[in-house]
């Protein structure tokens, strides 16, 4: 049974849970809570909500775990993350399960509200993606001929899983300028994180030229 309305959110940070409440009902969403990963998928399997949000790290059971657990069971709702300790490997894992977006926090309300407003007006098959290819932010094919060739070696860098201060440390650059080009890849995809950039990577199978 399919709750039009209802979110699923794993988070057992009460602040955390009191504004993403607020945020939700703003917008007549229905919020459930999880404080473990075991309680949730528990209740995925006797309904399926509008979509389900996930926190990474948490006691017990992670959000990747039960990422990877709703992925095998072949949950069809959208699924979100969000994390204050994401990394790049974990973010590629996550998209690799059909995580349809990875908020990094602290991040903008109005932007998850987007995300969730999005998904469900699109009316799409959110099987896994196993099956299909989950969302992923538009990315021009021509992109990544965009870099330029120091762009297109920390670009590489980072599909790999490397953090600003392995790149640095391999490519001979203070980690501040990584950091810089790593700003211009985002601006030039016009997405707002790296793990949206990554995204659009594996879903459109877009790779650089080096």
């Amino acid at each position: 049974m399919m709750n039009s309305n209802e979110v699923f959110i794993l988070e057992d940070d009460p602040a955390v849970r009191r504004a993403l409440e607020a945020m939700l009902a703003k917008q007549n969403f229905l919020t459930l809570f999880f404080a473990d990963g075991d309680s949730l998928l528990a209740v995925a399997r006797q309904k399926s909500p509008a979509c389900i949000i996930l926190d990474l790290q948490l006691p017990g059971k992670s959000g990747l775990q039960v990422l990877a657990e709703l992925h095998e069971a072949g949950n069809s709702a959208p699924v979100f993350m969000m994390s204050g300790h994401g990394s790049i490997e974990i973010a590629v894992k996550a998209a690799k399960l059909g995580a349809l977006k990875f908020f990094e926090k602290p991040f903008k309300p109005r932007d998850l509200i987007a995300s969730i407003e999005k998904v469900l007006a699109s009316k799409v098959d959110h099987r896994p993606e196993s099956d299909i290819s989950a969302e992923a932010p538009v990315c021009d094919p021509t992109l990544f001929e965009s870099f330029t060739p120091r762009e297109r070696q920390i670009w590489d860098q980072i599909a790999r899983g490397y953090s600003s201060k392995d790149i640095a440390r391999a490519l001979g650059l203070s980690p501040r300028t990584v950091e810089d080009h790593r700003s211009n890849l985002l601006r030039k995809a016009n997405v707002s994180t790296t793990a949206e950039l990554l995204r659009a990577a594996l879903v459109g199978l877009h790779r650089p030229k080096v």
